[in-house]
């Protein structure tokens, strides 16, 4: 499929043109993502959103600006940064990993009794954000399904969550 095809076929609202969007530039998107969150897990969840966005937002697609690709691309750089300033803001660079702080002497079960007993002292909502993202690994979309809330509620879930964690887990070492 040719990009003029491509671009006819989402200006149609054509479910496979949008997979073959996808499958075209998502390799792009994701690198993009990476290279500015410097997350793996963020780029991929930067990379979903921003292909949903362009398939809500396609009709401010312009071919007289410039590239399909270009316009991906675009899209890529600034949703990318503007995760990047809220997980700033909210302190996510901050910080050493979640994982370095959680190692308890022991392992096993004594490691899975402590991260529980961490846990427990969260709310339920960020309990079961951090369970769903952070232990099960479950994208943020997977969770918002999962929690039925909205996106920005369960992203600020598992952030407070995980500061929360962050948190306890210094005071108790």
């Amino acid at each position: 499929m040719t990009d003029s095809e491509l671009i006819l076929g989402l200006r149609n609202r054509d479910e496979e043109a949008f997979k073959v969007l996808i499958d075209r530039y998502q390799r792009l998107v994701f690198f993009i993502a990476a290279r500015i969150l410097r997350d793996d897990t963020e780029a991929e969840d930067t990379m979903q959103d921003i292909f949903l966005e362009i398939w809500k937002q396609f009709h401010l697609f312009d071919e007289s600006k410039g590239t399909l690709k270009t316009w991906v691309e675009r899209y890529a750089i600034t949703r990318s940064v503007n995760r990047r300033e809220r997980l700033k803001f909210r302190h996510f660079y901050d910080s050493e990993p979640f994982e370095d702080k959680v190692s308890p002497r022991g392992g096993g079960q004594e490691a899975a009794i402590y991260v529980n007993q961490l846990l427990a002292r969260l709310t339920p909502p960020q309990q079961q954000a951090v369970r769903l993202m952070g232990v099960q690994g479950l994208t943020l979309n997977e969770a918002v399904v999962v929690m039925r809330h909205t996106l920005a509620a369960v992203n600020n879930h598992y952030f407070r969550g995980m500061k929360a964690l962050r948190k306890l887990a210094g005071e108790s070492l």
